[in-house]
């Protein structure tokens, strides 16, 4: 079967975390790479000029066959594509989406938007990619756009959710938004909801937290791990080992964000956030921007 749900982002939100929930429902099948991207590969094709950017997408199924073909074992209730980057670029996703699935629900998870940004800075050093802190980071955000960076590199870019949003629940998708701060601090109400949108059984109990930010490879596991064919290699090797190998990075061990950065980033975020929230009916969705 192809497959009809979708968790569309953003990046940093919960997405994986959000998998292994949903996974504990026998009606919810997820394939071996659980983000394939496929349905935003025209955007992604576009986006490839960063330092690791194209070694991240290596195993990534590049034609709509090789992407059809990691579903075709699935017997289950729901197939699960969980894909950052298709909230970002909605418009190729959701043309996508309808064209392989006659009745796809999508689950949108968001985030606090200037954590989310500050969590993917500290996604990427720990992949050895990023060099700068986080401020001549931000500050180089539309640069690096414009000389063709994946999104992962658009740290504000990406927290922009109105637009995107928007377009997903105007396009008859049956959409259900959710937040990283709900899911974290009442999974059980989380969990109901989602029960009820899918219709489905899982287990509340199942949340963990994955992709922490605070570990991360020597920098010169990094360095050959970013070049895009021993990042294929890397992958076949033993979990156990590529455990060891992990140590505590001291640039990915920083907490916090400086008030002024954070400040600023409040003020850029704060419109959006008022868009969302008037589009989302809510009263307040607890993020330091409101």
């Amino acid at each position: 079967m192809n497959p009809n749900l979708f968790i569309v982002g953003a990046a940093r939100c919960g997405t994986t975390s959000l998998t292994k929930l949903l996974s504990t429902s026998d009606e919810i099948w997820v394939p071996r790479i659980k983000e394939p991207k496929t349905l935003a590969i025209k955007n992604h094709n576009s986006f490839m000029m960063g330092p690791g950017d194209e070694a991240a997408y290596a195993r990534k199924p590049k034609s709509m066959n090789k992407y059809l073909e990691m579903y075709t074992s699935c017997n289950r209730k729901y197939a699960l594509d969980a894909s950052t980057s298709y909230l970002y670029y909605a418009d190729e996703a959701i043309k996508n989406i309808q064209k392989i699935s006659t009745d796809p629900k999508v689950i949108i998870i968001l985030r606090d938007p200037v954590y989310r940004a500050f969590s993917q800075y500290q996604l990427m050093i720990r992949e050895g990619r990023e060099t700068l802190n986080f401020q001549d980071a931000l500050f180089e955000e539309p640069d690096r756009i414009k000389r063709g960076w994946e999104y992962a590199w658009h740290y504000c870019s990406v927290g922009r959710y109105s637009v995107q949003t928007k377009k997903y629940n105007e396009s008859g998708i049956r959409t259900l938004t959710l937040t990283f701060e709900e899911l974290t601090r009442d999974t059980k109400k989380t969990v109901d909801t989602l029960n009820q949108f899918l219709e489905t059984d899982i287990n509340s109990k199942a949340l963990t937290k994955e992709n922490q930010s605070n570990i991360a490879y020597p920098s010169w596991i990094n360095k050959i791990k970013n070049k895009r064919y021993a990042r294929t290699i890397a992958h076949k090797l033993p979990k156990a080992l590529k455990d060891s190998l992990k140590r505590s990075d001291p640039k990915a061990e920083q907490k916090n964000i400086d008030i002024e950065t954070r400040r600023k980033l409040e003020e850029y975020f704060k419109d959006d956030v008022y868009q969302l929230k008037d589009q989302l009916a809510k009263q307040e969705l607890n993020w330091s921007c409101e």
